[in-house]
């Protein structure tokens, strides 16, 4: 390994006041996160520093959040690089100061992504309360004008989330409300898991030898054949974890026989390994056929999990227990929302091989380590979380690479719920009666697995008590009371695939519409409403009258008319009725709607409208307007609202007319 590089630092102030300190010295270029291992190296040997008497390994730990075996390790390590540099005496550890330290490398040019990625993590993963501004020009090697230069920078992206940096006295403060905080942690979390974190495109680049595009084509054949559905993170976790088990088996790296069992093997499970067997001539001892078996049979009923004994039965109570902990540890940590519906069954079965490897002294290679560590920064600090659990109390040390795999979990479950969001939430009431409570579960998403996702499935009403959800499939009669719900045949054959497609669209439509409801107090207001009494009113005029309403309230700058009317020369916003004239730009100073309502019409280029909605949109807001916009006209192609809505005086009639649509 390559001896630590350390760097001086100016030794007016500590760079930030709280624990754990920003190192003096550096495992990696300065902008990029290490792994786990060079960091606390570094937080070692700062204490170390810092410290005239020695420091027990117990108390090193507390300091660092980590184990006492963790310490010792690191510091037989950084021995083995730098001998004697840390020296063991019975009153603990203690910096050899004869030791000269190297001389510092010069750090290369760095990019404003990596900058920004360094103070965030400081700030949100290493929870420093503040930054002193000079030591952190030392740290990225700025000027002091650069350093204002890049705050006032990395100030715009946090805006959109209502944060901020403050400089005070050369210190540098995050300001901004705790949930704020949180709500940019999150959403910083699922943009790094966002894109396909793990993909057929990645796989096919970090594992050459494997033939992704037939692994693709085998599966999904064979559960085509079985009629077997499986959701797109089931399938990506599965076809993940076939590839990394067919490179380990091709190297030479397979499950030592150890364990004799001879279990049941699903027919899709046998099919597949008969198939892989002779596509790529390797051999499944019966270890390796019973772990294809539970990756399997786990992800082919992923979204319908029985019951938790059946896990217990194939992990253990010991990793079940744990993998609730892990996930509940990361939850509360990172703010997430990580859902034991669909994680817990690959990672319990992920941490059984784990600790298999563990007990034979192995790991997996790991060949995205660089990209989850470099593109996924955070995600791989929430992994590293979890290898801190298992060190702590398994005594289990983790390699960079396995931890990897672990963030790769992690994203994979973020990207999902990212799918899932707009997707409706269901219920499947049915009676199980010779299994045709899997068979409809099945039918109903390999139909519709783009619309609805159905994590509840019960046999009787009573179990939908404590349950939520958006639509109920039954194949009994319920109260109406049960909402939105689907009357469903108790047989396949029956099911009328169109009527069912035709009733799942009306509740979609009618979700898309609830944005209206849900951000109505927040962009709609009686100030930006006009009525319109003119009998020959035109765009331009009513144009500018709604934009006097948002200039008076302070949404827009002086320059939104012309943008809209440059929108409006592309291309006319009105149809039928209705008119939505918006900017092309984002740039007001905050999201809002002006409404006009003519009951004799505005002549609208060759259009006659009686409705006019114009938006002004700030851009932290622009992830809502593609649903904004698609709401209105999904609720104004309705003829019948239209109606209704031309003859409202005031705001008030308005706003009742649209939550009698939506609600």
């Amino acid at each position: 390994m390559k001896a630590p590089v350390f760097r001086s630092c100016r030794a007016s102030k500590p760079i930030h006041d709280s624990h754990p300190k920003i190192p003096q010295f550096s495992f990696y270029p300065i902008g990029r996160r290490g792994n786990r291992m060079d960091l606390i190296k570094e937080k070692i040997i700062l204490q170390l520093q810092k410290q005239p008497e020695p420091l027990s390994s117990t108390r090193l730990a507390e300091q660092l959040h980590v184990s006492s075996r963790t310490i010792k390790n690191h510091i037989k390590e950084i021995n083995q690089e730098q001998p004697n540099l840390i020296q063991a005496t019975t009153k603990g550890y203690i910096l050899n100061k004869q030791m000269p330290l190297p001389v510092p490398e010069e750090t290369p040019a760095q990019s404003y992504e990596e900058r920004f990625s360094f103070i965030t993590h400081l700030f949100f993963v290493d929870h420093a309360s503040s930054l002193n501004l000079y030591d952190l020009c030392d740290e990225l090697y700025l000027s002091y004008s650069s350093m204002k230069q890049l705050i006032s920078k990395v100030n715009q992206q946090y805006d959109a989330y209502d944060l901020s940096l403050k400089c005070k006295n050369d210190t540098i403060f995050l300001v901004g409300t705790e949930r704020n905080k949180r709500r940019f942690l999150t959403q910083t979390l699922y943009k790094e898991a966002a894109g396909h974190f793990v993909d057929a495109a990645m796989l096919k680049t970090h594992f050459p030898e494997i033939d992704i595009a037939y692994l693709q084509t085998t599966m999904h054949n064979i559960f085509m054949k079985y009629n077997c559905y499986i959701n797109d993170f089931g399938y990506t976790n599965l076809l993940l974890h076939i590839t990394v088990i067919l490179d380990r088996i091709l190297n030479g790296n397979a499950f030592s026989e150890t364990d004799g069992r001879q279990e049941t093997v699903h027919p899709i499970c046998e099919e597949l390994i008969a198939t892989f067997s002779t596509h790529f001539g390797v051999q499944f001892n019966p270890l390796e056929r019973q772990n294809m078996n539970e990756l399997i049979t786990a992800n082919i009923n992923f979204m319908q999990r029985k019951d938790d004994e059946t896990l217990k039965t194939i992990v253990g109570p010991q990793i079940f227990t744990l993998t609730h902990e892990i996930i509940d540890e990361v939850n509360r940590r990172y703010h997430l929302q990580l859902n034991k519906e669909t994680l817990l069954v690959p990672l319990s079965l992920h941490f059984k091989n784990l600790f298999y490897r563990s007990q034979q002294q192995t790991s997996l290679k790991n060949p995205l380590l660089e990209t989850i560590q470099s593109s996924c920064p955070l995600l791989y600090d929430c992994a590293i979380c979890i290898t801190d659990y298992l060190d702590e109390h398994f005594n289990i040390q983790i390699s960079p690479d396995e931890t990897a795999y672990l963030a790769m979990h992690i994203g994979a479950d973020l990207e999902r719920q990212q799918k899932d969001i707009k997707k409706l939430k269901c219920a499947l009431l049915c009676p199980d009666y010779q299994q045709n409570q899997q068979q409809i579960y099945n039918c109903l998403l390999i139909h519709f697995d783009s619309d609805i996702i159905i994590p509840t499935v019960v046999s009787f009403e009573e179990e939908l008590e404590d349950k939520s959800y958006e639509l109920l499939f039954t194949t009994v009669p319920v109260p109406a009371n049960r909402g939105f719900t689907i009357l469903l045949p108790p047989m396949i054959s029956a099911m009328n695939l169109k009527e069912i497609y035709s009733q799942i669209q009306t509740v979609l439509d009618r979700k898309k519409m609830q944005i209206l409801t849900e951000y109505y107090p927040q962009f709609f207001s009686p100030a930006l409403f006009y009525l319109d009494k003119q009998a020959d009113s035109r765009r331009d005029d009513i144009l500018k009258i709604l934009c006097r309403k948002l200039r008076n309230e302070h949404f827009i700058s002086s320059h939104f008319l012309d943008e809209v009317l440059k929108r409006e020369q592309a291309a006319s916003t009105a149809f039928g009725q209705i008119a939505i004239p918006h900017s092309m730009k984002m740039d007001c100073e905050k999201t809002g709607l002006a409404i006009a309502i003519s009951p004799s019409g505005i002549q609208w280029g060759t259009q006659r409208v009686h409705i006019v909605l114009l938006i002004a949109i700030n851009e932290k807001d622009s992830h809502l307007f593609k649903e904004l916009y698609e709401a209105l006209i999904l609720l104004f192609s309705d003829p019948s609202i239209l109606e209704v809505l031309r003859q409202c005086k005031t705001f008030e009639e308005f706003t009742n007319v649209i939550f009698s649509y939506t609600m």
